[in-house]
């Protein structure tokens, strides 16, 4: 296992896998919601990106951590929100092969993420003395919708994270550039986006949507929507669509019919 990424599977190890990662300041129990129904269609790996030691990562590293994790000749498909989109594009900008499809929910590219003022020291200093839940919506889902269930969710990875670790996640992006065109990506991606109320949204999916050659762009109102999955029922529908549209090569061979050695036992949630 990678330092920094501890990973948990769930679901049958003979389906084609998922990889799914989660955006910065939160864990992987983010997507448990959607876990709950994936896991009986696929083979889902969930990592968590949380090391000990963050002093010199950088979104390059975080990327190479990452692509260590990813099985090698099986189908595997990549969802990932935020960060974990951002990562995603970059590792298939150098690794082409490396996903059947990509699904990348509310990305940001890296020269939207430089326009953002970075945080004074006196609102960080405020920000210490805030609850971790509170800080996490403050800086990340700020011009989100938040549904019980998923506040529950942050409020609990908040707590195995800490204030320290919100912060050392939001540093990666000091890092973050992405290293090739954005024409070299050609895997089938779908650009899940919830109502482009944002400025940064509009601006990133309409560039994305516009540069890679095989991009499909949903967008569904955001009003009375989770922060981060939107609807449930909305996203599985449509991320099934995406997959079973994208056919696999003939020569690629099936999962083979056990876990990776890397992580934590298979689970299956009730």
């Amino acid at each position: 296992m990678q330092a920094g990424l501890s990973v948990t599977h769930y679901g049958d190890p003979t389906r084609p896998i998922l990889l799914m990662l989660h955006p910065a300041g939160t864990l992987h129990s983010i997507w448990l919601s959607l876990i709950e129904h994936l896991q009986y269609d696929f083979h889902i790996i969930a990592p968590d990106i949380d090391y000990d030691d963050w002093h010199g990562i950088t979104f390059q590293q975080l990327v190479q951590d990452i692509a260590a994790i990813v099985p090698q000749n099986q189908i595997v498909h990549g969802i990932g929100l935020g960060l974990g989109a951002d990562c995603l594009l970059a590792l298939t900008m150098c690794n082409p092969a490396i996903f059947n499809s990509l699904t990348l929910i509310d990305a940001l590219l890296d020269d939207t993420m430089c326009d953002c003022p970075p945080l004074s020291n006196p609102v960080k200093k405020l920000f210490r003395y805030l609850p971790a839940w509170m800080l996490r919506y403050s800086l990340l889902a700020g011009m989100h919708y938040m549904d019980i269930e998923t506040l529950k969710t942050v409020k609990h990875d908040m707590a195995q994270l800490g204030k320290a670790g919100i912060f050392a996640q939001l540093n990666v992006y000091n890092s973050y550039k992405l290293t090739h065109p954005l024409e070299s990506v050609t895997t089938p991606t779908l650009l899940f986006y919830g109502g482009l109320a944002h400025p940064m949204y509009l601006q990133d999916a309409d560039r994305l949507y516009n540069a890679l050659p095989n991009s499909r762009l949903h967008v569904i109102p955001r009003a009375d929507q989770g922060a981060c999955f939107y609807d449930d029922d909305t996203f599985i529908a449509v991320l099934h669509d995406h997959i079973h549209s994208v056919s696999a090569p003939e020569n690629l061979p099936m999962p083979i019919p056990h876990l990776e050695s890397q992580g934590k036992e298979s689970i299956t949630l009730p």
